[in-house]
């Protein structure tokens, strides 16, 4: 948690995944913060914002936040800070998109089950036993913390397809603006 004296002011309640997962990392860190206009801008992707954030001030932090309910339940919000996977049976394969590659979605194969030990946004150790979409959500923000995205699990077949679709759709975002 945060450390006694420090001075911590939360985001409000509004603010961006990637901005709570960096105010979470910062208030767990004990480093003094104030939101306000220097606050980490909107709209990052939770994982790349913090690893670039704290990367940039020298600590090795790997941190993500998980909402399952999309935004619609505040208080279902999953910290996991430094999680590693113990346990990974079964497969599902569902659609899977990211809004690291935007208006892209594929087939991905990844285990039904997981169990991940990781600290919570008090630094608490915990074991999370997630199945299906839970799964899946630990296994995407886990990727993205170690540098993955999910089109790194299609076949180069299917990648340069995305790819190629991806880059089609950034060339007419451009000229529409």
């Amino acid at each position: 948690g945060a450390s006694p004296g420090i001075e911590y002011t939360p985001p409000p309640a509004d603010a961006s995944r990637g901005a709570q997962v960096v105010a979470i990392a910062m208030q767990y860190l004990g480093i003094p913060y104030r939101w306000g206009a220097a606050s980490p801008s909107e709209g990052f992707d939770c994982s790349g914002l913090t690893m670039y954030v704290f990367a940039q001030i020298g600590v090795s932090l790997r941190v993500s936040v998980i909402d399952l309910s999309v935004g619609k339940a505040g208080g279902e919000l999953l910290t996991i800070i430094n999680p590693e996977f113990v346990l990974r049976e079964g497969m599902q394969i569902e659609e899977e998109g990211c809004l690291s590659v935007p208006g892209i979605t594929a087939s991905v194969a990844r285990p039904e089950r997981v169990v991940v030990r990781a600290l919570d946004r008090h630094g608490v150790s915990r074991v999370i036993d997630g199945t299906g979409l839970l799964a899946r959500a630990l296994q995407h923000e886990i990727d993205h913390l170690d540098g993955k995205v999910f089109v790194d699990y299609l076949s180069r077949l299917k990648r340069d397809r995305v790819l190629k679709k991806f880059q089609k759709a950034e060339k007419l975002s451009r000229k529409a603006s």
